[in-house]
């Protein structure tokens, strides 16, 4: 199915400093936009939502900024 517009209510900007997945952004190839959206489908064409990067060294750069961020320890005071 094709992109009918209904995406654009949920497009997203691009975070400063943190990638777009990281920050939980979405991203639908058939509509060619990242969206904030908490589905698994794009709410316009029904196609399934990337969550996480196609290439191999953004795809290491995710893991190791999750792993970085669980194992840091809580600022106890």
């Amino acid at each position: 199915m094709p992109c009918r517009g209904l995406c654009e209510k949920f497009k997203a900007t691009k975070p400063k400093g943190i990638g777009r997945y990281f920050s939980g952004q979405k991203r639908c190839t058939t509509c060619d936009i990242f969206i904030n959206y908490e589905g698994l489908w794009c709410p316009c064409c029904l196609y399934r939502l990337r969550s996480n990067p196609r290439a191999t060294m953004n795809k290491l750069k995710l893991r190791s900024n999750k792993h970085q961020n669980v194992m840091e320890p809580p600022n106890a005071r």
